[in-house]
């Protein structure tokens, strides 16, 4: 049986918020403006596991078996790991 180290550390989210002076926009007829931008999942941190592609968070079907009956092949793991999904978000509200 081989065991390898499972730790990790996981980024989730990073979040930015920045509000226009006012002396900017004001020349614009606008009463505020703010611009956000939002990182969902940017980093995994982790050993030979995160390297080699899986993500140590996921629990799907760790222990389900498979469908020869085989309890020492299960669906999980390897066999069955999803990608941490990572997107970017921009947003803007005006106020006018």
């Amino acid at each position: 049986m081989q065991y390898n180290d499972g730790s990790f550390i996981t980024v989730r989210n990073i979040s930015l918020t920045y509000d226009m002076p006012s002396s900017l926009i004001r020349k614009a007829n606008i009463k505020n403006l703010q611009l956000n931008v939002q990182v969902l999942n940017p980093f995994i941190f982790g050993g030979d596991i995160v390297h080699w592609g899986i993500n140590p968070d996921d629990d799907t079907n760790w222990d389900a078996q498979s469908s020869s009956g085989n309890t020492a092949a299960p669906l999980g793991g390897t066999n069955n790991n999803t990608i941490l999904p990572q997107s970017i978000v921009f947003g803007l509200r005006l106020g006018l």
